[in-house]
């Protein structure tokens, strides 16, 4: 067993441990954007849900000057793979959207969430 298959493990591991700290979420990834040039309106393209889990480990209070709300979360990043800004999280009925991508590499992707 390579040390890449022990780390995943052990990632998946993690996210099973943390029982309902890591909560089921809902991942919409549109893999792009379309421009109608009669209407003048974008178009997203080939969305695709999955179930992932979601570890929320930073919530901010709301901006007044921007009406946000923030939340810093750590996905699994071999579930979630490519995330980009068209993608969305739902999260007990709520659409956050994804906003910087904070850190990812091999295992892990820490991401800002916003709404």
């Amino acid at each position: 067993m390579s040390y890449k298959n022990l780390i995943g493990k052990n990632i998946k591991l993690a996210f099973t441990l943390c029982k309902d700290l890591a909560d089921d979420v809902t991942l919409t990834q549109v893999s792009g954007t379309s421009f109608d040039f009669n209407s003048g309106l974008t178009t997203e393209v080939e969305e695709a849900d999955k179930v992932v889990k979601m570890l929320i480990y930073e919530v901010a209070a709301m901006s007044k000057e921007t009406n946000t709300t923030r939340q810093k979360v750590i996905f699994n990043t071999s579930e979630v793979l490519d995330l980009n800004k068209y993608s969305t999280v739902t999260h007990n009925a709520v659409v956050w959207k994804i906003g910087p991508i904070i850190s990812t590499d091999r295992f892990v992707t820490l991401a800002e969430l916003y709404r």
